[in-house]
């Protein structure tokens, strides 16, 4: 069995631009049959968090 992806949605707040970049990933992914876990938090909260991936604007580019 594969492992899901787990993709990790990131905004200052968390709320409103994560939350969409999330729900248009997730038209995408499901189009595509892909298997993911997707969530969205503020900027605060990703540094607890193990992701494989990390999407988020680039303003909070490292």
């Amino acid at each position: 069995m594969k492992k899901k992806v787990d993709i990790l949605f990131v905004c200052g707040a968390g709320l409103g631009s994560s939350f969409a970049a999330q729900m248009a990933a997730e038209d995408v992914l499901n189009a595509k049959g892909v298997q993911a876990k997707l969530d969205h938090v503020d900027i605060s909260t990703v540094a607890s968090m193990k992701p494989d991936i990390i999407i988020t604007a680039q303003n909070f580019k490292t």
